[in-house]
């Protein structure tokens, strides 16, 4: 977390993107997809525009397909434009009494925060912002959450942040198989 004076140490999980191509009324870049990095929300001029997996995209609207293709209708001449990459903004697994605090987390591609098979985990303070919307690696289904509490975790807290513009969920306990199980989250 911070330490000292200042302003919060920011986690940014997006990069500037340029070279768009203009194709059939939007415009479009092919991005890397594999199992550390993949496309996620789209921001321009730090204004995330509204997802979009239903048809023909409309002003303000992304869509990303499985190949790491990623559409906008906005022009993006003159234009700031960031994609998320990072998967996390802060990741753990199989750790204990981590505290995380006094952070900006904004544009991962999938959660801002995630920690799986962990326990006495305490999240606070922290901005976390425009995350998610990210290929789960190997499927066609998008997902992304501010605070992310998976598989086996116990004994988790979140409190005192400011959790907005987020694919799915802001805070969630998180299991992916039968065997497991979150508790006192």
């Amino acid at each position: 977390g911070a330490y000292g004076t200042g302003a919060d140490p920011v986690i940014d999980g997006s990069d500037l993107q340029t070279g768009w191509i203009a194709e059939g009324g939007f415009y479009t870049k092919t991005l890397i997809v594999d199992t550390t990095e993949t496309p996620g929300n789209v921001s321009v001029n730090g204004t995330m525009l509204n997802f979009n997996e239903a048809g023909a995209l409309a002003s303000g609207e992304y869509e990303i397909e499985t190949n790491g293709k990623v559409n906008i209708y906005t022009d993006p001449s003159g234009k700031t434009v960031r994609v998320s990459r990072r998967y996390f903004g802060v990741h753990g697994s199989a750790v204990s009494y981590v505290k995380v605090e006094n952070l900006h987390i904004r544009q991962a591609s999938m959660h801002g925060i995630s920690f799986e098979n962990s326990h006495n985990i305490t999240v606070s303070n922290c901005v976390i912002e425009m995350c998610g919307g990210a290929f789960i690696y190997g499927t066609s289904i998008h997902a992304g959450n501010g605070i992310e509490f998976g598989n086996s975790c116990t004994d988790c807290t979140a409190e005192n942040c400011t959790i907005r513009n987020i694919f799915d969920s802001g805070v969630t306990a998180q299991t992916y198989s039968s065997n497991e199980s979150a508790s006192d989250i």
